[in-house]
């Protein structure tokens, strides 16, 4: 058995979680994800765990924020939880 065969044998075993392609969209730019963001965001009823390697300190970043406060705002019980990369965000 070659190592790659033993490789994908393990990757298969591994537990996962299987999407319907009819269900997978593709945002085409930075434009259209932030929109859509915004627009899960303002849906959002139990929770928003976002991860990101940054938030800019920029209109996009504010408007990320400004929803997140205007959600939690609208629902005080939405369990919001934000995760961005230390070591990227001190370089400025």
């Amino acid at each position: 058995m070659s190592f790659a065969t033993a490789k994908r044998q393990l990757i298969d075993k591994l537990p996962g979680i299987a999407h319907d392609p009819a269900n997978i969209e593709t945002l085409l730019d930075a434009a259209s994800f932030r929109q859509r963001l915004l627009k899960e965001i303002e849906q959002a009823t139990q929770r928003i765990y976002l991860v990101a390697l940054y938030l800019e300190d920029d209109d996009a970043g504010r408007s990320v924020l400004q929803a997140l406060y205007d959600a939690k705002q609208r629902n005080p019980s939405l369990d919001i939880k934000v995760l961005v990369d230390w070591h990227r965000a001190q370089r400025g």
